[in-house]
């Protein structure tokens, strides 16, 4: 039996089906709006990994069943001390606290950390501008924007 031998056609590159070796140096220019846009996903990804937890409360009590509201190191070591989860402490509405509980991946990490350098770059390039200018000036488009109609 003969060997088929089939054209392949090479396949035009796109953003689905290429990449970039390791040491690729790439140049990109970005607007201020490109920025701001790239910075809000990388936050918003730490955003949707934080969320109100209740931290686990114990009381303790020693070997006569006194209770004991600060243990000291030494009673801690002695091993007489008796742990008993306390859930009136645990269900107050004072003891939520925001933390953090998704997996940081090295990938977001690094993200994070070129955003970081670019900011910087653009601030030492004197590119960068305070927030409250950007929001004074953002303020002033707006209110060219409006037009005040009086009715007859």
């Amino acid at each position: 039996m003969g060997l088929n031998k089939i054209k392949i056609m090479e396949e035009e590159l796109t953003p689905l089906n290429s990449g970039f070796r390791s040491d690729t140096v790439l140049e990109v220019t970005l607007t201020g709006k490109d920025f701001s846009i790239l910075m809000g996903s990388n936050q918003e990804l730490f955003n949707a990994n934080v969320q109100h937890v209740r931290p686990i409360r114990w009381r303790y009590y020693d070997k006569d069943g006194e209770y004991i509201p600060s243990p000291t190191k030494e009673q801690f070591e002695s091993g007489e001390l008796l742990r008993d989860f306390d859930a009136l402490a645990f269900m107050s509405a004072n003891n939520l606290i925001s933390a953090f509980v998704g997996d940081l991946t090295p990938a977001t990490i690094e993200a994070t950390k070129i955003l970081t350098e670019i900011q910087n770059k653009a601030i030492k390039d004197g590119k960068a501008v305070k927030f409250e200018t950007l929001f004074s000036e953002q303020q002033e488009k707006n209110k060219s924007k409006l037009e005040v109609v009086e009715k007859d």
